[in-house]
């Protein structure tokens, strides 16, 4: 027999994962194959707005004459001032979140840490190799010429 509690620890966990969703979704949004930022994808944009706006709303929503939508999500009503803190909870989160994903997404100082631990010294590829001799190797492209490249 499970037994369901509601209250207002569950409403606060409710919001704050919609919340965290969103912002990792967000946050890790920027990736292959595309690499652009969030607010390029307009429709992505339109949808992260509009969930970020429901969710405030059932945070903010008052008791009356809304209780028919805190009664279908199950939400308890809470204090005002914890309304507050938890959006400045929600809000220090995301900017933290972004600031973190910035540091590690754009440093290169990650890839030098991992090669650090990982003890790599240098190209493992063979490809990478035969570049490091062309480019350590004085005398080439020979006779000054230029070879065509087939990828442009």
């Amino acid at each position: 027999e499970d037994e369901i509690v509601v209250d207002a620890s569950t409403t606060t966990i409710f919001i704050v994962s919609s919340f965290q969703y969103l912002v990792l979704a967000t946050v890790f949004s920027k990736g292959p194959p595309y690499r652009s930022p969030f607010y390029t994808n307009y429709l992505y944009l339109i949808a992260l707005l509009g969930l970020s706006a429901f969710t405030a709303i059932l945070l903010f929503i008052p008791d009356w004459p809304r209780a028919w939508l805190q009664h279908f999500f199950q939400l308890q009503p809470l204090f005002i001032h914890y309304k507050i803190g938890v959006m400045t909870i929600v809000a220090v989160n995301a900017i933290v979140n972004i600031l973190i994903e910035i540091s590690v997404n754009t440093g290169s100082w990650v890839k030098t840490v991992a090669h650090c631990i990982s003890r790599k010294r240098g190209p493992k590829n063979r490809y990478k190799l035969v570049l490091k001799d062309l480019a350590m190797d004085i005398g080439w492209p020979r006779n000054n010429q230029s070879y065509p490249s087939t990828y442009s």
